[in-house]
């Protein structure tokens, strides 16, 4: 799983247009693979079952062969846990249980991606990344006092150039 995975989450503010085109696409695959995660956990739950059978079948068939006086329900289960291919089996399944969860949670991340990106594509419509524009009355007022401030500072000037 750990190279499969390699679907970006991450959104570019100035790109929107590129990132909501990506959009399906990532969660297409990402689905997809999560389908064959499910798939994947299945099958090898199906070969856990299998190897629990055969190898409970070996118990009951050769009980001395595992120290076993008497094969009841309760002997035959721990017996089974100090099985290699068995607890092998349970960790195959116990893996791709963790590979299907975090294909899961990369989908569910991809539904918060979209969401995010149709609010950013909201901001940007009102204009939350625009430049900051000053009323006529601000400019006005900034005008004044950028003339006064330019005013002192031709003063200042002449008067020192007059002593």
């Amino acid at each position: 799983m750990g190279g499969k995975m390699n679907i970006g989450i991450e959104i570019d503010p100035f790109a929107l247009d590129e990132e909501w085109v990506g959009q399906a696409a990532k969660y297409l695959k990402a689905s997809k693979m999560l389908a064959l995660a499910r798939k994947e956990h299945e099958q090898v739950k199906i070969d856990l079952e299998v190897t629990k059978a055969e190898t409970a079948r070996k118990i009951r068939n050769s009980p001395d062969d595992y120290d076993l006086a008497k094969v009841t329900e309760a002997s035959l289960a721990e017996v089974l846990l100090e099985q290699g291919d068995y607890v092998d089996a349970m960790h195959e399944v116990a893996q791709r249980r963790y590979e299907m969860d975090v294909l899961s949670a990369l989908v569910s991340a991809l539904d918060h991606r979209k969401s995010a990106l149709s609010k950013l594509v909201d901001l940007h419509l009102s204009s939350y990344y625009s430049k900051p524009t000053a009323s006529s009355h601000a400019k006005e007022e900034m005008n004044e006092v950028e003339s006064k401030v330019t005013r002192r500072k031709v003063g200042k000037r002449l008067r020192l150039e007059g002593e």
